[in-house]
């Protein structure tokens, strides 16, 4: 049995820990890819196509947050609360939800400007001369 309010603490504070990850992890261009394919192509070509991918993702990502803020504004409207063992609040948390979504979409249109800065032809961008690649964790 667990402690009072701890379920749904642990549930509205993944939130936080997910979505404002998921920013940080686009900044520093590590996700799980295969990159097999890309790796035999020109430094332009994969330049382009990091663009193109990071410009859909971009996006998709607007559509969400727009979403999301869209929810979180009827949930503060509301003042939504779960009822449990106490009154616990989840508008603050559908708002930071939509925050961190929007984080995203930000950092993956910076993503397809750089990306597309540097399949230009250009050799630096920020004072990088490529896409930031995350270290392989040596996993498999």
């Amino acid at each position: 049995m667990p402690f009072p309010v701890t379920v749904e603490l642990v549930e509205a504070l993944l939130v936080v820990s997910v979505y404002f990850g998921v920013a940080l992890v686009a900044l520093e261009g590590g996700h799980v890819n295969v990159t097999f394919a890309t790796d035999k192509l020109s430094p332009r070509a994969r330049h382009f196509l990091d663009g193109l991918c990071n410009l859909l993702a971009a996006f998709a990502f607007i559509f969400l947050s727009f979403s999301a803020w869209l929810i979180a504004e009827n949930s503060i409207k509301l003042m939504e609360y779960r009822l449990a063992v106490l009154r616990f609040p989840l508008w603050p948390f559908k708002t930071l939800f939509a925050f961190g979504l929007s984080l995203m979409a930000l950092q993956l249109v910076i993503n397809v400007i750089k990306a597309f800065y540097l399949a230009a032809g250009r050799e630096t961008y920020a004072g990088i001369s490529a896409m930031p690649k995350a270290e392989d964790p040596g996993l498999g």
